[in-house]
């Protein structure tokens, strides 16, 4: 299994329900499970019997539903191989060989890196091709790039409320993605797209530079407008995932690699220094 927790999302009608039209749309398998996290992505993984895929709430609270489309397609393209196990593995180990963030790269990752970076660029080509056809190219580019923005906001604000609340008092913080939802809808997450992230981007997905060199601050504002309704998850489940959303958010398909898992988005005091 993914080493972050998720929950199966059996509950969420409409989520299930957009993750089988996207399959449908773009011609690939569904998932054999859909699983929600507290985590900011949209990431698939795979098992020798077993295809999954993970969707954070961050993200769902503030992308459109057609954002989401773009993203779950890419990712449903990224295991949509015979040896799907594998693919996701070779991803992982592209990703973290190219991490920026290795402050001093090894032999062994440079060796990786050479070896693998055909494959990912191409995995990387189709799985842009999907999205675009899920969405639009240009809805795919806004969803890279506002999947980023916010994976690396919702890790700072969790990052904030562990170290203040959880570790400094005996608060039991119940709810951190509602705190989340209720300053998107407040328009109180501002999210910032500069340049060297822009360019990251771009270099990440080729295929949607050009729409992405385009987009302006308004294009990737974080909204709670037409997104993907939601069945509230119960308490405990929140309470389960309380201390993990800080300490790594994984990628959502949008740009670099991991920390800690598939997935990898860095971890919050990693991404601080991005």
């Amino acid at each position: 299994m993914p080493s972050y927790p998720g929950v199966p999302a059996a509950a969420q009608a409409e989520l299930l329900t957009l993750v089988a039209e996207v399959a449908a749309r773009v011609g690939v398998a569904r998932p054999d499970a859909v699983l929600l996290t507290g985590y900011g992505m949209i990431r698939s993984w795979a098992s020798r019997r077993r295809r999954l895929l993970m969707v954070g709430l961050p993200l769902l609270q503030c992308l459109t539903v057609d954002e989401v489309r773009a993203l779950v397609a890419h990712e449903l393209a990224v295991v949509d191989h015979r040896r799907a196990h594998l693919v996701v593995r070779l991803r992982a180990l592209y990703e973290e060989a190219v991490d920026p963030l290795s402050m001093v790269p090894s032999a062994r990752s440079e060796t990786i890196a050479r070896a693998t970076r055909d494959f990912a660029a191409a995995l990387e080509r189709k799985a842009d091709q999907a999205a675009s056809s899920a969405s639009g190219l240009h809805t795919a580019a806004r969803a890279v790039v506002k999947a980023d923005l916010a994976a690396f906001e919702f890790a700072d604000l969790a990052f904030d409320v562990e170290e203040q609340v959880w570790q400094r008092t005996s608060a039991g913080v119940q709810d951190l993605h509602a705190g989340w939802r209720e300053a998107v809808r407040a328009g109180a997450v501002i999210a910032s797209l500069d340049e060297d992230t822009r360019m990251a981007l771009m270099s990440r997905h080729p295929s949607l530079a050009g729409a992405i060199a385009s987009l302006s601050p308004a294009h990737v504002a974080l909204r709670a407008v037409d997104s993907v309704p939601l069945v509230p998850l119960p308490p405990d489940v929140e309470r389960s995932w309380r201390g993990t959303s800080s300490s790594a958010t994984p990628a959502s398909g949008s740009r670099s690699p991991p920390c800690p898992t598939t997935s990898g988005r860095t971890g919050w005091p990693a991404r601080r220094g991005r």
